[in-house]
């Protein structure tokens, strides 16, 4: 998936789903002071982003996604709160 100039996206964890498709979690950031979270879903070759909330201003990113047998995923990873502290974040993906 690529990214805009000037900005990261890096993928940290990746599972496969029981349809074939691909999950991919991560972050996303233009450079600024706030990175947000990233889910992409590769089915038959097209890869686009779902939706994913963020709370911002905050850092926000996704160490790593799994998947069950029935269709469900859920990825995983942290934001960062008022005074620096982390919280435990986990989304529920599609």
């Amino acid at each position: 998936m690529p990214s805009a100039p000037g900005s990261l996206a890096p993928l940290s964890g990746v599972a496969f789903t029981s349809t074939g498709d691909i999950l991919a979690a991560g972050l996303v950031s233009n450079g600024g002071t706030s990175a947000r979270t990233l889910i992409a879903v590769a089915h038959e070759g097209q890869i686009r982003q779902v939706p994913s909330p963020s709370r911002l201003p905050f850092d926000n990113e996704l160490f790593g996604v799994a998947t069950a047998p029935g269709g469900a995923a859920i990825a995983v990873g942290f934001n960062a709160a008022t005074g620096g502290f982390q919280q435990t974040l986990i989304e529920a993906v599609g």
